[in-house]
């Protein structure tokens, strides 16, 4: 993908201002305005890769003081989002369709979301998409990993949903265990 992507335009643009990740982060937040509950900040784009971070905070825990997987889903949402619109060749739209996301760990940190296509995976049909949220030790706090992944149509635009199905604390090993359906980008036709 060439650099005369608007929104790589921008996060160029904005990165050579003070505050310039900020900015860019608030900007992107407001096409999604779920985005800012989680005061978001990308702190990388570029075609097939994007970062966001938040910082653990009240606003964004759960009952029992780690970080709830919503605000998690939220940030690999913009995540994907971010990468999609870097990314996305100009003949082609991307959607959201669903995802599966599975809590590894108690989210007791900062959280880094990171959402990665490979660069030949652009075309209409299937998209593979690895998105992770990591907590600052290192440890994956969820991983989602496409299988089969989101498809490329001609047809009408699909909604996206978020359901939470399950969410339970299993003190014995210390860790959430819980399924929640959020968005991947779908590539489609104009």
């Amino acid at each position: 993908m060439s650099e005369s992507n608007y929104l790589l335009n921008l996060y160029h643009k904005t990165g050579a201002m003070p505050f310039g990740k900020r900015l860019f982060s608030r900007m992107f937040a407001r096409k999604a305005p779920y985005f800012a509950s989680i005061r978001p900040l990308v702190t990388e784009l570029r075609p097939n890769f994007c970062e966001v971070r938040f910082a653990k905070r009240r606003k964004v825990e759960n009952h029992i003081g780690t970080v709830h997987v919503i605000a998690i889903c939220n940030a690999l949402e913009m995540a994907m989002g971010g990468l999609a619109e870097a990314t996305i060749p100009r003949h082609l739209r991307w959607i959201p369709r669903g995802m599966q996301v599975d809590y590894t760990a108690k989210a007791t940190s900062d959280i880094r979301a990171t959402a990665e296509t490979r660069p030949e995976d652009w075309k209409p049909g299937d998209l593979p998409v690895t998105v992770k949220a990591v907590r600052d030790d290192g440890m994956p706090a969820t991983i989602y990993q496409k299988n089969g992944g989101p498809s490329c149509k001609r047809s009408s635009p699909t909604t996206r949903s978020r359901t939470c199905r399950s969410s339970s604390c299993n003190q014995a090993h210390g860790r959430m265990v819980g399924t929640q359906t959020a968005a991947a980008p779908c590539c489609m036709r104009p």
